[in-house]
């Protein structure tokens, strides 16, 4: 489970190969409007399978735009899976979870039958899936706020979980599933627009609490292994919003307490698009760091302390 955690933060240089076989052959493009303003060749979502077998990739390939099938085990080329954008892959790493026209909707590997889970005028983003596999977590405007919804993976009547979570407008964050399924922690400015507090909501119940003060979180948030600590980057709501240099803060959800981890450097996500990852033991944490125009992964022990460039760790320790 936490290998295809972490590999997700390097799947674009684990599948360049891949990539590349999806993108189309680039030469000279006609100078026309729908050169301009059309999408161009090549990949932009990439989500890896639980097994890390498969990675689910959106792109405009050579058999069209919608979302590719590519082996990490084997060098056979892309194949169209189906159409679509936002893959998420179930817990069985047989099926995923995908948006296609505001819709939610589900496919096997290895099928191009999808089935729709959600079916409606509303929009639907930001899809997570629960622990067991059977229920997805999705953000939909349909309450006139970002709120959090449930439907089951079969499909069904949505559930309004969240009230006022977010503003309309802000699609930054994404909610994250507590390990036992309980629980969900999200990013939450329902005390002002400026506040990006992190809250936790029951699932059962639907009852939220704000969990932290001090910081303005700039990632979703990320639990650990155990459940007992939510890991994100953010800045003090005393200081200055630097969008990229970010502190990592670990949050005590049950006591309410927040801390930062002590490192050399900052994590950096200007697009607020990366998280935190915890390693499998629940030991270090990896987080992208900006350097020279670069973006690579770099991990720090959770206690804090010399923060490593990921080429120079062994991956072989456990839980990775």
């Amino acid at each position: 489970m936490h290998m295809s955690r972490i590999t997700q933060s390097f799947v674009l240089t684990m599948v360049a190969s891949g990539l590349v076989l999806v993108s189309s052959a680039r030469g000279q493009t006609p100078l026309t409007i729908e050169n301009i303003v059309g999408r161009a060749p090549g990949a932009r979502q990439a989500a890896i399978s639980p097994d890390a077998r498969w990675v689910a990739v959106t792109a405009n390939g050579s058999e069209g735009d919608g979302i590719y099938a590519v082996s990490t085990i084997t060098a056979e080329a892309p194949k169209l899976w189906t159409q679509g954008s936002s893959p998420v892959w179930l817990p069985d790493g047989k099926r995923i979870v995908f948006s296609s026209g505001s819709d939610l909707w589900i496919v096997e590997l290895g099928s191009s039958e999808a089935k729709q889970i959600t079916s409606d005028t509303d929009d639907e983003r930001a899809a997570t899936i629960s622990p067991d596999g059977t229920t997805v977590a999705f953000y939909s405007t349909r309450s006139g706020h970002q709120d959090i919804w449930l439907v089951g993976v079969d499909g069904g009547t949505p559930r309004q979980l969240t009230e006022a979570a977010m503003a309309e407008d802000d699609y930054r964050f994404t909610p994250a599933w507590s390990p036992n399924g309980k629980q969900i922690a999200y990013i939450s400015n329902k005390n002002g627009y400026w506040e990006d507090d992190v809250w936790v909501v029951e699932v059962a119940s639907g009852e939220a609490r704000q969990v932290s003060k001090g910081l303005m979180a700039s990632s979703a948030p990320a639990w650990s292994p155990n459940g007992s600590t939510i890991a994100l980057m953010g800045t003090s709501k005393q200081g200055y919003w630097y969008e990229d240099l970010a502190d990592i803060y670990l949050i005590d959800p049950a006591a309410g307490t927040e801390r930062t981890v002590e490192m050399q450097i900052y994590a950096s996500d200007w697009l607020h698009s990366q998280p935190v990852i915890w390693s499998g033991d629940g030991e270090r944490l990896y987080f992208p760091y900006l350097e020279r125009g670069d973006f690579n992964i770099w991990s720090v022990p959770v206690g804090g302390g010399v923060a490593k460039a990921a080429a120079g760790l062994d991956f072989s320790d456990k839980g990775i």
